[in-house]
């Protein structure tokens, strides 16, 4: 097992120099600055003692518990602290201190793209050494009132499990309300062999009105109005589908699908897939009782994320594969 790890370990080391070069011969060859879109959230609040007196010049400090990466502020003399500009698709801890003060740990909270997440804090009198922990079990005991965006969120969990004919992630999106399918399919300029849909209608619009983002670049067709980077669900954390009102950052258009892809974190992970579909295994048509024409569909590929260098430098690889004959 710890060779396998070693093996692992120098495989996303050697991906994460590769994919860096790339990137800088890309930007280098393109000779153009180009204006990416926020992708991030925010986190804000207000620090108080028992009596509800302001606390100023504590320390804030928010972690990401799958990076380690951690980023510290100070509350002013209202009391207040932020975090303007905050990763999504991850996991987070809060941490309080103030001489005078028990320690606050706000712990398991998860942030999502385009959040503007409010927490207060009252802090309970005592020594350093005291601790004060609370577990926030997700989204639910924290507040989003510094934004009035409408929307849902895919989340991880429905990205990962849930079945896709042709795997295309704007499937998932027609979960969100407000969305319909467009009807575009491979027999039209913007279709891709396999994939049910490239597009879809947010909020009534026609599809040449909806936006698609993937980590705040935009990537949608000139000519068709689809999304034109139809990336592998095993590469996407999640993503939103806006509508109605929105930060004015996330473009001019009605409506707007925001992707946030999967990073490395510290811990290495991967996996490796194959679905499959044939006429051996298809049901029968019941009003077409002949025999099945030759099918044969496979989708296969592989990921892998971890660590270059432990709280500072990541890696995530994944390839996706289509074969499909008939």
């Amino acid at each position: 097992m710890t060779q396998y790890r070693k093996v692992l370990q120098k495989l996303t080391s050697v991906l994460g120099i590769l994919l860096l070069g790339a990137c800088g011969l890309l930007t280098l060859l393109n000779g153009r600055i180009t204006l990416a879109q926020s992708v991030s959230a925010s986190i804000a609040g207000t620090i108080t003692d028992p009596s509800g007196a302001l606390v100023p010049e504590a320390s804030v400090k928010l972690t990401n518990l799958g990076t380690g990466v951690r980023l510290t502020t100070q509350t002013n003399s209202e009391g207040r602290y932020a975090f303007p500009a905050v990763p999504p698709g991850a996991t987070y801890s809060l941490r309080v201190m103030k001489a005078g003060f028990q320690e606050y740990d706000l712990t398991q909270f998860q942030v999502i793209a385009g959040q503007a997440l409010s927490q207060n804090v009252v802090l309970k009198l005592g020594s350093a050494t005291e601790k004060v922990t609370v577990t926030a079990g997700g989204l639910a005991q924290l507040l989003e009132s510094g934004s009035n965006d409408l929307g849902n969120v895919i989340a991880t969990q429905a990205v990962a499990q849930l079945p896709l004919n042709g795997r295309n992630f704007l499937q998932l999106a027609l979960l969100s309300g407000a969305t319909l399918p467009t009807g575009l399919g491979d027999d039209t300029v913007a279709g891709q062999v396999g994939v049910p849909d490239v597009a879809i209608n947010v909020g009534g619009n026609n599809n040449d009105f909806t936006g698609y983002l993937i980590n705040g670049v935009e990537v949608r067709g000139t000519r068709a109005g689809n999304v034109g980077l139809n990336i592998s669900p095993s590469a996407v954390d999640e993503f939103k589908v806006h509508y109605g009102f929105f930060m004015p950052d996330l473009g001019p258009e009605p409506g707007v699908v925001s992707v946030i892809t999967r990073s490395g974190t510290n811990n290495y992970h991967g996996e490796a897939y194959e679905f499959l579909r044939n006429n051996i295994v298809d049901a029968r048509d019941f009003f077409n009782p002949g025999p099945l024409a030759p099918f044969k569909q496979n989708q296969f590929g592989a990921s892998v994320g971890g660590r270059i260098r432990k709280d500072r430098d990541f890696v995530f690889f994944n390839y996706e594969g289509m074969r499909q004959i008939e």
